[in-house]
């Protein structure tokens, strides 16, 4: 080998190892991918499915790192009755048979804090309790209830001068039972809430069961221990494969 081709190849490899150096250091002065740095992953299928269901929107206004949720139960209902009446005196004694369909349209408002991200873990755990409460309020069973019981309104009775309209009574009437169970329906969700809150400590506690611990909302021995006015009128509903089986989402199903 002459010395030109010696020089030539000590040459080429001083570059190699030179350029061996430059990429180590390059690698070393990158940063390592970390909780506070790393892209957040995309949520799961089951929790947008919860998102979507529940209408959900988010709102970042809260600044001391608590979250909360207000859900929105709103309802429309249809309407048609029967009537007699009888006359006392200047007054007129309306019995209303009534028949009610109703709807129920949910919609929730989840309050974060203005500052966090799904990549910290504390954010994350924070969302995903305030998320238990939406899956609580999505769950089908308080709008089964709702619907049942607007469905079986008993006859109601009402007195009206004699000249009113028989039509004005009715609607009075129908509208305050409604409004009754619509209201009573509320109060049993907002106790469920109250529950997750006082059992894991706004989040902080993890359950361990959970598709037990869910599932025992709205059950009929819940309805009972809420004292919920008409939990012995709706009993065979409780029971029955439609309600036990009811449609429920949560952001771990299917894990």
């Amino acid at each position: 080998m002459t010395r030109g081709v010696v020089a030539v190849a000590l040459a080429l490899l001083s570059v190699a190892v030179a350029l061996a150096l430059l990429f180590v250091a390059v690698a070393l002065a990158s940063p390592v991918p970390t909780a506070s740095t790393a892209a957040p992953q995309p949520p799961p299928a089951s929790e947008s499915l919860l998102v979507a269901m529940g209408a959900v929107t988010y709102v970042r206004d809260g600044g001391s790192g608590g979250g909360t949720t207000v859900f929105h139960f709103d309802d429309s209902y249809t309407y048609s009755y029967t009537y007699t009446y009888r006359r006392a005196g200047d007054s007129l004694s309306y019995t209303f048979l009534p028949h009610v369909s109703a709807t129920v349209v949910l919609r929730h408002d989840v309050h974060l804090p203005r500052e966090g991200s799904d990549s910290l873990a504390w954010f994350q755990r924070l969302r995903r309790h305030e998320l238990d409460h939406v899956a609580l309020s999505t769950d089908e069973r308080p709008a089964l209830l709702f619907r049942w019981l607007v469905a079986h309104v008993p006859p109601l009775s009402r007195t009206a001068v004699a000249g009113a309209a028989a039509g004005d009574v009715a609607g009075s009437a129908i509208k305050e039972a409604v409004d009754e169970r619509h209201a009573a329906v509320v109060r049993l969700i907002q106790r469920a809430y109250d529950r997750l809150d006082a059992d894991t400590k706004h989040g902080v506690v993890g359950i361990t069961d959970r598709d037990v611990y869910f599932g025992r909302f709205y059950s009929r021995s819940d309805l009972v221990d809420a004292e919920f006015p008409w939990a012995a009128e709706v009993e065979s509903l409780a029971v029955s494969p439609r309600y036990v089986h009811a449609l429920r989402g949560r952001w771990d199903a299917g894990r």
